[in-house]
């Protein structure tokens, strides 16, 4: 859309292409630098909302209990992808062999398991993910 707006800088027409290279550079790069500054301002305010970096136990019991009900729901191998390698620490190696697939299957699984995951936190938690309750009511 910014090359299409600025169709009028376009000065001879062999340049086309290189001016509208550098205008996607420019794009791409400005798209970056605002991730990161979101990035950093995060950053900043997890450090201002816990600064010690000590997470309440009893919170962190109630949020891997939600999670891990709400891991349940989605197709049984990604919720036994999760839960071996994410929950039980084992490697995406051994989870390959433990499941009898190749390990680059078991990687593609937990990775598409791990993208799965906060889309059906997103969809079984809308209210608790919208205002950041801890008094989830989820089914």
């Amino acid at each position: 859309m910014r090359s299409v707006d600025r169709i009028g800088e376009l000065r001879a027409e062999d340049s086309a292409r290189a001016w509208f290279y550098r205008s996607l550079r420019n794009a791409v790069t400005d798209h970056y630098r605002r991730v990161q500054a979101t990035n950093r301002r995060l950053e900043d305010i997890a450090v201002t909302l816990n600064p010690d970096g000590v997470t309440d136990p009893e919170i962190e019991e109630v949020i891997c209990a939600c999670i891990g009900r709400i891991a349940e729901l989605l197709k049984p191998e990604y919720a036994e992808a999760l839960r071996r390698v994410e929950v039980e620490g084992i490697p995406v190696v051994q989870f390959a062999r433990d499941a009898g697939i190749s390990e680059s299957n078991a990687g593609v699984r937990v990775l598409r398991a791990r993208a799965a995951l906060p889309r059906e936190v997103a969809r079984s938690c809308r209210t608790c993910t919208e205002h950041g309750c801890f008094d989830c009511a989820c089914s």
